[in-house]
C-alpha cells in the first residue's frame, strides 16, 4: 500500500508537469508565439492542432488548465493522506474514486476526438492520458473501502473539493490570460470581426498559389513573403488552424517584397524572395510538394534571411524532398512562373494589399486574421 501511494504521488506530479507545459503551450498558440518544440514532432504528432481546435476549451477555460488544477488538488489530497493530515471516510474515498474514473473517461473521449476528429496525436496529451489511467488504477487501490451512495456528492468536504478545482481553474486561466495579454486580445476580436463583417469591399481572387482543401466553400487567402518575420509567425498559426478545419479552403499567395518581381515594391532586391516564391509554385506544379517547400523556407527563415544565392539551399532542399533540382530550377526561372507571380501581385494591388501578411476571408480583408482567436471567431460566424 505504501509503495502504491508513493507511485500515485509520482504519477500525479508527472501529470502536473505535463499539464503545466500544455497550459503554457495553449496560450502561446493562441498568440501565434509557438514554433518547433517538444510537442511538435511531425504533422501527425503535433499539439498545435489540438490547441486551436474547438475541443481545447470548456466554457473558455482550457482543458489543460482544468487538468493542471485537478491533478494539483489531488496531489495535495494524496500527500495529506500519506502524512495522515486528514480524516478519511468511505464517502470521501468514493468521491475521489469517482473523480478519477470521470477523468479517465474524459481522457479516453479526448483521445478519440484527437485521432478521429482532429486527425492528430498530441504527444503530451497522450502522456497525460496514460498517467491519468495509471493514477486512476492506483487511486482505486489506495482509497478503499468506499461508499458510492448519494452522500458522495452531498458531503460538505467533497463539495468544497470540487468547487476548489473549478475556482482554481478559473483563477489560473484568468491570471495567465492577463499575463499573456489575451484579455486585451479578446477585447480586440469583436472590433475586428465587426469591421470584417461590415466591409463593403469584397474582392474576387483566383486559385493561383498553394491551395489546401480546394473544394471547401469558406475561402481563406494569405498574401505573404518568405523572408517576412511576421509571415513566419502567421504561417505557423494558419497551418495549425487548417489542420483541424477541412471546411476551409486556404490559398497562400506569394507577395515577394522585392521589386525584381513585384511592381508594387519600389526597390529591387537580390531576387531571392522571388526565387523562393517560384520554387514553391514549381514544387507544387511538378511534384505536389509546394507546401513542403513553404514549410522549409519558413522553418529556416533566420538562416535564409542573409542568403543572397539560393543554389546551395535549394540543392539541399531538393535532396531532402526528393525533388529534381534541375527540373524545379528550370521551372522557377521560366517566364510562366514569373507571370504567375505578377498575376498574384496584380490581385494584391486590386485588393489594396500594403504589406505582409495580409489575410482575406471570403473576399473581405480580415485584420489580425493570422491570430487564432480572430480567425476562429470570424469562421464561426460563417458556420452559424
Amino acid at each position: 500500500m505504501k509503495n502504491k501511494t508513493n507511485l500515485l504521488l509520482i504519477s500525479l506530479l508527472v501529470n502536473v508537469g505535463m499539464f503545466a507545459y500544455l497550459t503554457v503551450h495553449h496560450y502561446a498558440v493562441q498568440l501565434g508565439l509557438n514554433g518547433p518544440g517538444l510537442c511538435n514532432v511531425s504533422a501527425t504528432l503535433n499539439c498545435d492542432a489540438a490547441a486551436v481546435s474547438s475541443y481545447a476549451e470548456i466554457f473558455r477555460i482550457p482543458i489543460a488548465v482544468i487538468g493542471l488544477c485537478f491533478n494539483f488538488v489531488m496531489l495535495i489530497l494524496v500527500l495529506f493522506k500519506k502524512l495522515s493530515w486528514t480524516d478519511e471516510s468511505e464517502t470521501q474515498n468514493g468521491f475521489v474514486k469517482i473523480l478519477f474514473a470521470f477523468a479517465s473517461i474524459t481522457s479516453l473521449i479526448l483521445g478519440l476526438i484527437s485521432v478521429f476528429q482532429i486527425h492528430v496525436i498530441c504527444p503530451f496529451c497522450l502522456g497525460t492520458y496514460v498517467f491519468t489511467f495509471l493514477s486512476t488504477y492506483l487511486v482505486w487501490s489506495v482509497f478503499s473501502p468506499s461508499n458510492f451512495g448519494l452522500g458522495v456528492f452531498t458531503r460538505q468536504g467533497n463539495i468544497i473539493s470540487g468547487a476548489v478545482i473549478l475556482i482554481l481553474s478559473w483563477f489560473v486561466s484568468g491570471a495567465i490570460q492577463d499575463n499573456y495579454g489575451l484579455n486585451e486580445m479578446k477585447k480586440i476580436v469583436p472590433e475586428k470581426i465587426a469591421i470584417w463583417q461590415n466591409s463593403q469591399n469584397v474582392y474576387a481572387f483566383s486559385d493561383l498559389g498553394l491551395v489546401q482543401n480546394p473544394n471547401s466553400k469558406i475561402t481563406l487567402i494569405e498574401f505573404a513573403d518568405f523572408k517576412c518575420s511576421h509571415c513566419k509567425m502567421a504561417s505557423q498559426s494558419l497551418h495549425n488552424y487548417m489542420q483541424g478545419h477541412s471546411e476551409v479552403k486556404f490559398i497562400f499567395k506569394s507577395f515577394p517584397l522585392d521589386g525584381t518581381c513585384n511592381s508594387l515594391i519600389p526597390q529591387a532586391g537580390d531576387g531571392t524572395r522571388c526565387k523562393m516564391a517560384t520554387w514553391a509554385l514549381c514544387a507544387e506544379e511538378k511534384a505536389k510538394k509546394g507546401w513542403d517547400v513553404h514549410k522549409y523556407y519558413f522553418d529556416n527563415q533566420e538562416t535564409l534571411f542573409s542568403v543572397s544565392d539560393l543554389k546551395e539551399t535549394n540543392t539541399q532542399l531538393a535532396q531532402k524532398l526528393n525533388l529534381s533540382y534541375d527540373e524545379i530550377e528550370k521551372c522557377s526561372e521560366s517566364v510562366d512562373s514569373y507571370e504567375t507571380i505578377k498575376k498574384m501581385v496584380a490581385e494584391a494591388k486590386d485588393a489594396k494589399v500594403e504589406g505582409t501578411p495580409t489575410i482575406f476571408l471570403n473576399g473581405k480583408k480580415l485584420e489580425y486574421g493570422h491570430f487564432p482567436q480572430v480567425l476562429k471567431a470570424a469562421i464561426e460566424t460563417l458556420n452559424k
